[in-house]
């Protein structure tokens, strides 16, 4: 069947989690803005870590578009400083009789960054590798002109992707596996995995939905619900003002800049007058209910003396006229005049600012102080498109008033959001219920009440790659994050200062970088800021954005994810296999300090066998002294040894044949340079025992025969760990992500082919072997753990 040509539009999107007995400070509906008393984080909206399922609608020749059912889908996450590394794997099923070409949907969390897609072809998963836009495409054209299996994710708007899939066998599952890193929700009592749970109108039903959030499986309905219906797991006591990565090219660090004491704003004697622009582009038909809601409030919330006007449109502006007092009758001519405004064509955002920026200059002329409150998804599609024009046009056209972001819609282009108000005296908000929207439309009527500090600026970075300046403006309760880059050899500022006015009088505030905690991704969020920068340029910096998002691994407007059916075809197409390598490393044992940082330290290798394997601990070469304490009582100092990455302390190490099989635990002290101490814990297993598989085998009808290898867990391994609560099944569950450590497997068969399964997930083995003649005799089936241990299954083929 030749593939049918479609494009049709795509989403993806993202989420995370928390524990149920933690006590939690939900979301207050109250505006964070409003009060002239302190904001705490906890009434800051919840950043969510997943946010939904994906779906995926697919057509043939004789199938119409149709939904494919979502068989199950499982979201793991990882926390690292103040972010999870997010995987979601969906399995969707095709039960049409003909083989189908698909659009892969999926909702994408605000401020994720999309680093890694994979796609199971012929029973393997295949890691997909980032590729300039226009390359991608052309290869995934003339691949599937031959009709093979290839998967192209590309940006469409804001943060909606698509992902082409072809082919989708008749009768067959199709597993994609997406990989985010995305921002953990900061509440008041400490650092939280937030998502929202899959519905079960969405036809899959709760019990088929796996969730874990650093190794530990979460029941759907655990945690505490937000307002907004985010669930919260709890990851730790205390979110990171500041984290770090070193790397050979440099330092990265993120700062969080959170404002405080704040004065209060100077009393205004002058009635404001509110300017709301509608966008009524074809992308706002979903959120027409809610746009008219945030109108109608934002008008009722003003005061007797306050005036207001509408401008409407898409390509070309309508207003309601002149300022007009509130009144019910004002209010509902108001509604009136937007909804007579269909939603359709584009949105020539520069036009629609501009026509703001004379209503704002009669209401100066008048002697009301001007507020503007822009409701759309700020996505440009007409007229002037680059965010920095548009952002020097609100400048220009508005003056000295506030400009607010109300960002309805699915696919909102927060880049140009932000950039925007953060020219102005204003902020971004994104109501999703009617709660949010009264808080938000009080929020902005009253804001120039509230506590804030403008003209903000970021003193001490001078001379360091800072992408993105703070906003203009910052309110009490906001939390907006600094990313530099230091390059190496040049050591980064102790601290940093945001300095700006508050209330009329000089503003300055400190943040230290000293107790920087290290993470993992923080040159990714680094890129991430520079990819936003360069953005505002629209295709002026192509060529630099797409090296940044190479370089970094960060999907961006004019890269994509290209999933190709073998080896031989990246080969083919002289596509570096950079995220295959990546994938198939071993990660290093991370160790948490007794203050929760992250120091990544390791055992080589971390699961052994009695032997003599070293710690290697990456403090600095300057630090008076660090001491290993090994669990059997012996203390060792450990010796700096220089390396291509710049050096660790490294400790060795016996562990005698004696020594019982179990998890362990190393304690690091480090004694700096200027004598604070740090104590580090770090976990070794010794395991002596082979790894148990049980091996399956299907023939498919074309005489290929798919080959599955999973561990089975033994009662000895589990009592080997220890007593602990629970019986041998519950303990099983509890420490399989230690024991499932098989590696490695490979398959000899009758006639004589050696095939490397691809392991697909935790303990899980596949492989697909293509008999040169016929499909008997015995499989011979060899397992390898992470401590090297080996084990040989055979099989008979029937």
């Amino acid at each position: 069947m030749k593939p049918m040509r479609m494009l049709l539009p795509l989403c993806l999107v993202l989420a995370a989690c928390a524990p149920k007995q933690q006590k939690i400070s939900l979301p207050a509906p109250a505006p964070s803005a409003v009060s002239t008393t302190r904001v705490t984080a906890a009434e800051m909206p919840v950043a969510a870590a997943f946010v939904g399922e994906g779906t995926l609608e697919a057509r043939g020749e004789t199938t119409p578009k149709t939904k494919l059912a979502l068989e199950r889908l499982s979201v793991s996450a990882v926390t690292t400083g103040d972010v999870a590394e997010t995987t979601i794997e969906h399995v969707f099923r095709n039960d049409a009789d003909e083989r189908l070409e698909g659009t892969f949907r999926f909702p994408v969390p605000d401020r994720a960054m999309l680093v890694g897609l994979a796609m199971e072809i012929d029973g393997k998963l295949m890691e997909g590798e980032l590729v300039p836009r226009d390359k991608a495409r052309k290869i995934y054209e003339e691949i599937v002109d031959q009709m093979l299996d290839p998967a192209l994710l590309e940006w469409e708007n804001g943060t909606t992707f698509k992902l082409r899939v072809f082919p989708i066998e008749p009768k067959q599952t199709k597993r994609v596996v997406l990989r985010l890193v995305a921002p953990l929700h900061r509440g008041e009592d400490g650092l939280f995995f937030a998502y929202r749970p899959p519905t079960e109108a969405g036809g899959l039903s709760l019990e088929r939905v796996k969730l874990s959030v650093d190794g530990r499986t979460v029941a759907t309905d655990e945690g505490a619900k937000a307002a907004t219906g985010e669930v919260l797991v709890k990851v730790g006591e205390q979110a990171p003002s500041v984290v770090t990565e070193q790397t050979k090219e440099g330092t990265y660090v993120v700062a969080h800049v959170r404002p405080e004491e704040l004065a209060s704003a100077p009393d205004t004697t002058r009635p404001q007058a509110l300017v709301v622009v509608c966008d009524r582009s074809r992308s706002m038909l979903e959120a027409r209910a809610l746009q008219a809601s945030v109108l109608s409030r934002l008008v009722s919330a003003l005061g007797p003396a306050d005036r207001f006007t509408v401008v409407a449109g898409d390509v070309r502006t309508r207003t309601l006229g002149a300022l007009r007092p509130v009144g019910e009758a004002n209010v509902k001519a108001a509604a009136a005049f937007v909804d007579a405004v269909e939603p359709d064509g584009a949105s020539d955002l520069g036009k629609l600012l501009t026509e703001a920026g004379t209503a704002a200059g009669v209401a100066r002329a008048e002697g009301f102080d001007p507020v503007v409150v822009y409701l759309g998804d700020a996505t440009p599609t007409w007229g002037e498109t680059r965010t920095s024009e548009l952002e020097q046009i609100a400048r220009r056209v508005l003056g000295a008033a506030a400009l607010h972001v109300v960002m309805l819609g699915k696919s909102g282009d927060e880049t140009t959001a932000r950039a925007l108000t953060g020219a102005t005296f204003g902020r971004v908000e994104k109501p999703r219920t009617e709660a949010e929207a009264r808080r938000v439309a009080t929020a902005i009527v009253r804001s120039r009440e509230a506590r804030r500090a403008d003209g903000v600026r970021l003193e001490g970075a001078e001379g360091l790659d800072m992408p993105l300046p703070l906003p203009h403006t910052l309110y009490e309760g906001d939390d907006v994050e600094a990313a530099i880059f230091v390059p190496a050899g040049k050591p980064p500022p102790a601290a940093l200062r945001v300095v700006g006015t508050s209330g009329g009088k000089p503003f300055a505030q400190d943040i230290s970088l000293a107790s920087a905690k290290a993470a993992r991704n923080v040159g990714k969020r680094w890129a991430a800021a520079k990819l936003a920068a360069l953005g505002r340029e629209g295709d002026a910096k192509k060529d630099e954005i797409v090296a940044t998002s190479l370089a970094h691994g960060v999907m961006s407007k004019h890269t994509s994810f290209l999933v190709l059916e073998s080896e031989e075809a990246y080969a083919k197409y002289k596509i570096e296999r950079r995220a295959k390598a990546e994938a198939a490393a071993e990660a290093a044992v991370t160790a948490k300090d007794v203050d929760g940082s992250d120091r990544t330290a390791s055992v080589t290798p971390d699961h052994l066998q009695p032997g003599d394997p070293e710690v290697r601990v990456p403090a600095p070469s300057d630090a008076q002294s660090v001491v290993v304490v090994f669990p059997f009582g012996e203390t060792k100092p450990a010796v700096f040894e220089s390396d291509a990455q710049g050096g660790a302390w490294v400790a060795r190490f016996l562990v005698d044949r004696s020594t019982p099989d179990g998890t362990y635990e190393i304690v690091v002290r480090i004694t700096h340079k200027d004598g604070r101490v740090e104590v580090l814990k770090l976990p070794y297993v010794v395991d002596t025992k082979s790894p148990k598989l049980e091996v399956v085998t299907e023939r498919k009808a074309n005489g290929t025969v798919v080959i599955r290898a999973k561990q089975q867990l033994t009662a000895e391994e589990v009592e080997a760990l220890g007593a602990g609560p629970g019986t041998i099944a519950e303990r099983r569950v509890r420490h399989a992500h230690i024991l499932t450590d098989a590696k490695r497997v490979e398959v000899r068969t009758p006639d004589g082919q050696v095939l490397s399964l691809v392991h697909v997930r935790l303990g899980e083995f596949v492989g697909t072997w293509k008999p040169a003649g016929a499909a008997s005799g015995k499989l011979r089936v060899v397992a390898v753990d992470r401590a090297l241990n080996e084990s040989v299954t055979e099989i008979d083929l029937r």
